[in-house]
């Protein structure tokens, strides 16, 4: 299937439930401050990792443009481009471990999380067809097997580069804060993730501030499923 014609397919399909990052159960948890003490040892990138790889192997299929369709929640799509390209990051194996806490719940509750990875300092472009985003930022690839690289991006909605114009949902009008996140992975095959907003902001309760966040989801890519699409 060509390019235009796979583009024309995800846009009829495009009413297909687009989930959440959290709904799909997000890769990119970070352990940072979940309850982990963690161990930093630096790396030369073509020393492997104690997870049996090196970052020269990640960057052998992560360091390239990955193109593929997003999805807006409005039914219309564009191709999206993510580059990752790196420029002598620092490279680092991050031991972490449950920390030592009180109560066994709490060591039950962070130890999920707590997973060793390598990390790679690199930029990521997120660019689109249509000209909504055209973003790049200096981020973390974090990497727990030889197999997925996951990137997290988090820009102001000024610092936008693309033609975005971002719009407050209903009940989220009195934000003090606003988030857009870009929450990626990328395989030796394909590239998914979500690009969200998250407004937050406090309001009075009983004598006392109450915290609120709410999140929108802005595009997903893919949109529909890969052999559907393809």
């Amino acid at each position: 299937m060509t390019k235009t014609n796979a583009l024309v397919l995800a846009i009829a399909l495009a009413s297909t439930p687009v989930l959440s990052s959290c709904e799909r159960g997000d890769a990119n948890q970070s352990a940072e401050g979940a309850g982990c003490d963690e161990t930093v040892t630096l790396l030369a990138q073509d020393e492997d990792s104690p997870l049996g790889f090196s970052a020269d192997d990640i960057l052998d299929f992560a360091e390239a443009a990955h193109e593929e369709i997003l999805g807006y929640p409005s039914g219309e799509a564009t191709w999206l481009t993510v580059t990752i390209s790196y420029d002598a990051g620092e490279i680092r194996f991050v031991d972490s471990e449950p920390a030592e806490v009180e109560g066994d719940s709490e060591v039950q509750l962070a130890a999920p999380y707590c997973e060793d990875r390598l990390e790679i300092e690199a930029r990521v472009t997120f660019a689109t067809d249509d000209g909504l985003f055209d973003e790049q930022q200096e981020t973390v690839l974090s990497m727990t097997n030889p197999d997925v690289v996951s990137f997290f991006l988090s820009l102001a909605p000024e610092e936008l580069g693309g033609t975005y114009q971002l719009e407050v949902p209903p009940g989220a009008e009195d934000y003090d804060e606003v988030e857009i996140m870009i929450d990626g992975l990328v395989d030796r095959d394909d590239t998914e993730g979500t690009i969200s907003a998250q407004f937050s902001g406090s309001e009075e309760g009983d004598g006392e501030g109450v915290a609120w966040a709410t999140n929108m989801l802005i595009g997903e890519w893919p949109p529909v499923d890969e052999e559907t699409v393809r």
